[in-house]
């Protein structure tokens, strides 16, 4: 099963322009860069793997000054590596279509498919798309 970011490719995020603390040890990481990277593979995961994605991530609440952000998360990339992930699994038995989703609002670490004042319902809307395809 896999759960981003954890055993992700994390790629640095370039010319973002943040404010951080200047005792900020953590990272400011691409997510587009995962997205892309993973996307790429996909279609050559093991038949007993099963894909994960996440909506964002920002576990700044929790670590910190140590926190990993990924940068560029929104709701058409998800959709773009949801629907990426669904049609690597699309050959398999009914059983066995099964692709993980970490956001189950977890506001400790900006992983969270509920509404929001920055995309509204747009997270759920993809997810519903992707799912009913």
């Amino acid at each position: 099963m896999s759960f981003p970011p954890h055993s992700k490719e994390y790629v640095g995020a370039r010319g973002v322009s943040a404010k951080v603390s200047r005792r900020f040890t953590g990272q400011l990481l691409s997510y587009w860069g995962m997205v892309r990277h993973d996307i790429r593979r996909l279609p050559d995961i093991a038949d007993r793997h099963f894909p994960g994605v996440m909506t964002a991530w920002d576990n700044t609440p929790r670590r910190q000054e140590s926190a990993h952000l990924w940068v560029g998360a929104n709701p058409y990339l998800y959709r773009r590596w949801l629907l990426a992930a669904a049609e690597a699994v699309s050959e398999r038995t009914v059983h066995e279509r099964i692709v993980f989703i970490n956001a189950w609002n977890e506001w400790a670490e900006g992983a969270v498919l509920e509404p929001s004042n920055e995309f509204g319902h747009a997270y759920l809307q993809a997810t519903r798309d992707v799912a009913s395809a």
